[in-house]
């Protein structure tokens, strides 16, 4: 196992930080399970509770 400096754990939790930002935001998309390995059952919980459904296009009635 390869040990890391202390600048390099340090970016590491950082990026770790930013993309679990842009997951709860909704800026970035991940399959659930993906998620979950970056953001931890407590933050899928609200994952899951501000999930909005896809939305459809609709499309114009023609009238007439």
């Amino acid at each position: 196992m390869t040990d890391f400096t202390s600048e390099e754990v340090a970016e590491l939790l950082r990026k770790r930080n930013r993309y679990r930002e842009l997951i709860l935001s909704g800026k970035l998309v991940l399959p659930h399970d993906r998620a979950a390995q970056l953001l931890g059952p407590d933050c899928m919980y609200h994952l899951y509770s501000v999930q909005r459904p896809k939305s459809r296009s609709r499309r114009k009635r023609k009238s007439g």
